[in-house]
């Protein structure tokens, strides 16, 4: 009995000491050796996989003739992160050319805009206008004779205003032609060449007698019907060739004609609605 627990007790110290050596093999780095043999293998392995590998990329290029080309480059550095100082600076410096280009372009926007309306103010003030005709009056006495025009006598008065502010106008010779149905009937000269100046109003007077006026066979009914129901009408236009006038400056000439229709009654008196009438203006 006594021998049994001997044994039982010297096998328990050799298990005690089996184990502290296995134990101090572990922590002094040390694996036993079954581990060692199992890490070899793996080790191998991984090298024979390794050169397999290596050998099949080989022949996959030796296949395909592909060459392996050089290794691509380097990623470039990162710029030199620069102090506060000189973002400041920078920061400054951009800013101060921001306002400078900002305000020269505002100068340059308000100058264009002052020019623009000083120039549109002078063109309105110094834009030539042309003059303004008037019928005051128109007769035919003995209109309703039966000889005709052969000893009537036709007398006109037209107003000419000049309504410029600062520009004179200067007139040719001027002449005036009545018309019945587009048939001129006759033409006579009403005013020598003069200078009208700026907002000034001349008097214009006309007259043609009967050795200047006819009106031909065809018209000659038309006309009688026309004065048998009191309403006649004619057409006077009048012709001169005009340049105006500022300071020193003279403008090119301009062929100016006015027309008025001009209406008058069986007695040959202008009837109401022709008195005062504005006549038309326009250039050739």
């Amino acid at each position: 009995m006594t021998d049994q627990r001997e044994a039982q007790s010297g096998r328990r110290e050799a298990r005690s000491v089996a184990v502290g050596r296995l134990h101090n093999a572990r922590v002094g780095g040390f694996a036993p050796v079954g581990e060692d043999h199992q890490r070899r293998q793996e080790a191998s392995s991984s090298a024979g996989r390794s050169r397999f590998a290596a050998a099949a990329g080989g022949q996959r290029r030796r296949q395909g003739g592909q060459t392996q080309g050089p290794p691509p480059p380097p990623p470039p550095l990162p710029p030199p992160r620069r102090d506060r100082a000189t973002l400041y600076g920078h920061h400054a410096r951009y800013s101060f050319r921001r306002r400078l280009i900002k305000l020269l372009c505002t100068i340059l926007l308000s100058l264009l805009l002052i020019g623009g309306v000083l120039a549109f103010v002078l063109w309105l003030a110094l834009r030539p206008h042309r003059p303004r005709f008037y019928i005051r009056s128109f007769s035919i006495p003995s209109l309703n004779q039966d000889n005709g025009f052969q000893n009537a006598q036709l007398l006109f008065d037209v107003t000419i205003r000049n309504s410029n502010q600062n520009i004179g106008i200067h007139y040719d010779a001027m002449s005036a032609t009545v018309y019945y149905r587009e048939q001129s009937i006759g033409t006579t000269p009403i005013l020598f060449p003069f200078y009208q100046p700026p907002k000034n109003t001349t008097w214009a007077h006309g007259e043609l007698s009967g050795a200047t006026l006819t009106v031909s066979s065809e018209k000659w009914g038309d006309f009688a019907r026309e004065i048998a129901r009191g309403n006649v009408v004619f057409r006077l236009d009048l012709v001169s060739r005009i340049r105006f006038k500022l300071s020193t400056w003279d403008s090119h000439d301009h062929t100016m004609h006015a027309s008025c229709d001009v209406a008058v009654g069986s007695d040959g008196q202008i009837l109401a609605n022709s008195v005062n009438k504005r006549c038309p203006v326009y250039f050739t």
